[in-house]
Order: C-alpha cells, then structure tokens, then sequence
C-alpha cells in the first residue's frame, strides 16, 4: 500500500491486517498510522520511503500480488503551493508504481486511488463509470485532476492490472 499511513490508508489497512500480510510504504506527510496499535500489528510491515524512489519500489513489489496506491499530494491547495512536485508525486510516482507492478510479475491486482476532482465542481452522486470532466490546466483545479488520474504511456504497464472498486465488474484486460 503506498500512501498506506494516511487516514483512507490506515482504515484500509485496519480492514485488511487480520488476513493479511500488509506492507505500507509512505513519506509520513499525513500521518495517521505512527502511535496506533496496527503500527505494532504482526501483519504490517512499515518502510518509510516515497513513491519517486524506484528502487525501493521496485523491491517492495517484487513478492506482492496485490497493490494499492495511494500516495499522492492531496488537495487543490497544494497544487498552488508546490504545482511542480505535486506532478512529479502523483506522475512519477503512479508510474514508478505502475512500472514496478509489471516488472514483478505477480501482482494479480492494481488498484490506483484517484480525486474527485475528475468529476468536475458539482459532482453529485457520481460512480466510477461516469464521465469526467477536464478544464484548463491554467487552473489549478484542473491541473490537479490530470496529475492525479493521468497514466500516460504507463497505462500499458497497468492494463492488466486495473479495477474498479465498485465491485461490479473487474476490468481484467490481456
């Protein structure tokens, strides 16, 4: 699980630690995990790291059959801060995840957390499958939004691997 130690990461991994071997990579920029009991659980391994560092990538997902990722800079807000390293986080990043997934061979599953940003400023009710929306990238909001779904050419390296967390039907491609 990479961004493992944030609030979603930590309740994920609260729900998965009992039948699970669970390894959380992340930075400790949000930090919701260090104090907690699941820090000391027997199924959580902790390695602070950052997504950009490849190696480190490369080599936790070398025994994993299962990746969750979820690091990436959050919020609008940070974009106006640091617009640069937040493309380089969410960008580099998810592709060093993707490029580590596929270079390992045994991931049986990739699920790439995204921002609800995709669906635009009035998003009401909506599910994975609806359409999203893109606006300038002079505009911070939007310029979020791509670094945080965009793929580019690592797409190919994920294909077989994505899913929707709907539940409703995997898209398993070959």
């Amino acid at each position: 699980m990479t961004g493992g130690a944030g609030f979603i990461g930590t309740s994920l991994a609260r729900r998965l630690v009992e039948e699970n071997e669970i390894v959380i990579l992340d930075n400790l920029h949000r930090d919701s995990l260090t104090g907690t009991d699941l820090a000391e659980h027997p199924n959580l391994r902790f390695v602070q790291g950052d997504v950009l560092d490849l190696p480190l990538v490369r080599e936790l997902s070398a025994r994993a059959t299962h990746v969750v990722h979820m690091a990436a800079i959050a919020g609008v807000d940070k974009v106006l801060e640091s617009p640069v390293r937040t493309m380089r986080v969410n960008l580099i990043g998810t592709y060093n995840v993707l490029e580590a997934a596929h270079e390992a061979g045994t991931i049986e599953r990739l699920v790439d957390f995204s921002t609800s940003e995709v669906f635009g400023t009035h998003a009401y009710k909506v599910e994975e499958t609806h359409v999203t929306s893109q606006g300038s990238v002079g505009e911070a909001r939007w310029t979020y939004a791509v670094s945080s779904t965009s793929m580019g050419p690592a797409r190919s390296a994920a294909a077989p691997f994505t899913t929707s967390l709907s539940g409703r039907s995997p898209t398993r491609r070959s």
